[in-house]
């Protein structure tokens, strides 16, 4: 994946007021859902990126580059805060992907990331959020998922990991859920916590509660509350 490296104050064709610690800049300072989507196809970014086709990270490769060992939870090589003189910076909690939400509501929902702690969640198409463009050999963003699977196994042949299909319904504290992975005895393999990304490597952004392959995967509760290894 290429990024666009430095996120304007200003981006051209947008008309929506990003909020700056709860007050709306001017307008321009955001992009709706659709703005963002037109800003990042736009040939004058793609001749001043160095060429390519660009467009909106779906939600697993913008969450592919949250580091949470930090604050903001990404590197400082990616350019997340414009700010003016005097000023400690932007909020920077509010920065639109591709992939929708799904809602049995109706409502029209994309997936954002918040860079300042590191997490995803559902924001409203029509709200001001800032833009990150990436550039693929894929124009959508990567393959289908490629799982196959036994009883109680199923293994991702993207990413190489094998994946423990049928949870028991015990809660456990973080440490627990470690040791629970260790001496799990399971199909012959050697098994541990998966990180924040392998875990979010499983999630299904097109579904909800649980969103993950539910012909694949068993859950309880909606799949809601896994552990991962990555500490906070």
């Amino acid at each position: 994946l290429r990024w666009q490296r430095v996120v304007p104050a200003q981006f051209p064709g947008c008309k929506a007021r990003y909020l700056k610690h709860g007050t709306p800049l001017d307008a321009g300072s955001g992009c709706t859902w659709e703005e963002a989507k037109a800003y990042c196809s736009r040939p004058e970014l793609a001749m001043q990126l160095g060429g390519g086709t660009w467009r909106l990270p779906t939600k697993i490769e913008a969450e592919s580059i949250i580091d949470v060992s930090r604050i903001p939870a990404v590197d400082p090589l990616f350019d997340m805060e414009p700010s003016d003189p005097g000023d400690p910076g932007w909020e920077i909690s509010h920065v639109w992907t591709i992939s929708p939400t799904p809602n049995p509501n109706g409502l029209k929902l994309a997936w954002a990331i918040d860079y300042s702690e590191g997490y995803s969640y559902a924001s409203a198409r029509y709200g001001a959020g800032r833009v990150r463009c990436v550039s693929s050999a894929s124009a959508t963003g990567g393959g289908a998922p490629d799982y196959a699977a036994t009883d109680n196994v199923v293994t991702d042949w993207n990413t190489r990991l094998r994946w423990q299909a049928v949870t028991d319904s015990q809660t456990r504290t973080w440490q627990e859920a470690i040791q629970y992975c260790e001496t799990l005895k399971l199909d012959e393999g050697r098994w541990r916590l998966p990180t924040l990304k392998e875990l979010l490597s499983i999630v299904d952004a097109r579904r909800l509660s649980p969103a993950a392959e539910t012909k694949l995967f068993a859950f309880r509760d909606g799949g809601r509350g896994f552990w991962t290894s990555t500490s906070y």
